[in-house]
């Protein structure tokens, strides 16, 4: 037999088995990115699967626009990298098909304004024509001569837990122009502007755009939306804008409370919620427990704090999240952190003690407050000294402990209190907003934790309380109901733009009104006044 005749049917084995099981799949690449060569080599080469990791933090500037993605299935991980355009140097440009995943990345500065190789003049941060999704980002200072200096859309672009600012257009879409599916989830547009509709987003008639939890505060020019399209949301009492172009599933407000563009923690750069912003727990809880945002703000900080997780990609008074510590291996019990047991505590009142006083500034509304005094630094949870401590509960008629009511708690002394939330664990400790009243240092905790009064300098004192009889007040906002005249006291709830209410007391810009079940208090610069109000 010759050796023709042996080989030849193992290659027509060979090749049966390759036409039986197709193309033998390739492993999916990470390629590492450093600089802007190698970027440029990254979206080159990426194909399905594959992952682009930028290095932690580091600013590449575009010297020219990058290649088309058109892979389907990439994933662009920034790590709170920064990548700039330029004059005609857009970003990113996705072809039809290609599929592209953004996380945690600032795309700055990208223009097209005459000579991008797709789309001319349009689209200077991302052109897309397939599938983009955008978490945890920030699009700032990007423009375009004609649409959308931020995004162009005529594909499906998903947007979570993202910040747009001060992007521009000299005709339509500063921000967004969609002529295909927009979809923004937890985002906050700020400043910016378009010539003349649409500085934040611009729906086009064939658009279909979804708004959810989000806040857009106009730029110079242009308003927020533009839409001749499909323009949906998850209910206008959880979407804001401080004009009227979005629509009745967006709510209107005078201000959004917003600051301005900068570090804020976290990996990018946002946009934080001043004192008093109505969009501090203003949001769909059950969207911000939920994937993709996954509860958690863009900086990565758990949400909700307060009542509510808050509109926009910033959560006000919110801490970085930390993972569960793994179970101790050592046969040697931990020292004790845990949480007085609630038998200790009266579910008809509290033990005495001259150096604390506890209670629930809107009633009792059937609860019940208790607590225990605390010596040891390890129940403390703290190693620096403390002049006093208090592990605080409220609990219903069935001796559960409750969450989210507001208590004020005050300690005898001078000093700073800090709080150590028991809602969550590990516990995270932070500074309590407090004012000084009769000796002691007062402070309102929205859940049950620690309370924790450490040598400084005293609070400033509370204004007193002066009883109204014929005053009536009319919201000029969604405003705040808080549990003490104190714009960082407790939200208890939130009061509908133009609501007119009796009010019972005044302490110093602050009135105290009934609204619902509720009493609390409003801010005198979002009211307008009735009566005998000074």
């Amino acid at each position: 037999m010759s050796r023709h005749a042996i080989l030849k049917p193992s290659l027509f084995i060979l090749l049966c088995l390759l036409l039986t099981w197709g193309t033998i799949p390739v492993s999916a690449a990470t390629h590492t990115v450093t600089d802007e060569a190698t970027l440029r080599t990254a979206v080159t080469n990426a194909v399905a699967g594959d992952i682009i990791e930028i290095q932690a933090g580091i600013t590449i500037q575009l010297t020219s626009i990058l290649p088309t993605i058109s892979a389907n299935g990439v994933t662009i991980n920034g790590n709170g990298a920064t990548i700039k355009g330029g004059t005609n140097i857009r970003i990113f440009t996705i072809a039809s098909g290609g599929n592209v995943t953004i996380n945690s990345l600032t795309m700055q500065n990208g223009n097209c304004s005459g000579s991008c190789p797709i789309g001319v003049n349009t689209g200077g941060g991302i052109y897309n024509a397939g599938t983009v999704t955008i978490t945890n980002s920030t699009l700032s200072g990007n423009s375009a001569t004609s649409f959308a200096g931020g995004i162009y859309n005529a594909g499906t672009v998903t947007i979570t837990n993202s910040t747009f600012s001060g992007n521009s257009s000299t005709s339509l879409g500063g921000s967004i122009f969609n002529s295909g599916t927009v979809t923004i989830t937890n985002s906050t547009f700020s400043g910016n502007s378009a010539t003349p509709l649409g500085g934040g987003v611009f729906n086009a008639n064939v658009g279909r755009l979804t708004l959810k939890n989000t806040m857009l505060s106009k730029g110079a020019s242009g308003t927020n939306c533009f839409s001749a399209g499909t323009l949906l949301s998850n209910g206008a009492a959880y979407n804001l804008a401080d004009d009227a172009s979005c629509g009745a599933g967006v709510t209107q407000v005078s201000s959004l409370g917003l600051g301005t563009l900068g570090a804020n923690g976290g990996s990018t750069q946002t946009i934080a919620l001043l004192v008093g912003s109505p969009a501090i727990d203003a949001g769909e809880d059950a969207l911000c427990a939920a994937a993709p945002v996954n509860a958690v703000d863009q900086r990565g900080y758990v949400r909700p704090v307060g009542l509510h997780c808050d509109i926009g990609a910033f959560e006000y008074g919110a801490a970085p999240y930390s993972p569960p510590a793994p179970p101790s291996t050592s046969s040697v019990p931990a020292a004790p952190t845990a949480i007085p047991a609630p038998a200790l505590c009266s579910l008809t009142g509290f033990a005495s003690s001259t150096q604390v006083t506890v209670s629930l500034p809107n009633g009792n509304n059937g609860l019940n407050e208790c607590y225990s005094m605390l010596t040891d630094p390890a129940q403390v949870g703290m190693t620096q000294p403390f002049i006093a401590a208090v592990e605080v509960y409220s609990f219903n008629a069935s001796g559960s402990v409750i969450t989210g009511v507001p208590v004020q708690v005050c300690l005898q002394g001078v000093g700073t209190l800090l709080f150590r939330d028991a809602s969550g664990q590990p516990r995270v400790t932070v500074n309590l907003p407090s004012f000084s009243q009769n000796g002691f240092t007062c402070g309102l905790i929205p859940n049950a934790g620690t309370v924790i009064l450490i040598p400084g300098a005293a609070a400033p004192a509370a204004s007193p309380i002066t009883p109204l009889s014929q005053c009536r007040v009319t919201t000029t906002n969604i405003l705040n109901l808080r549990a003490a005249p104190d714009a960082t006291s407790a939200i208890l709830t939130k009061v509908p733009y133009q609501t007119t209410l009796s009010a019972s007391a005044r302490s110093g810009e602050w009135l105290q009104v009934v609204f619902g079940s509720q009493q609390g208090w409003l801010s005198a610069a979002y009211l307008t006044l009735d009566g005998a109000c000074a």
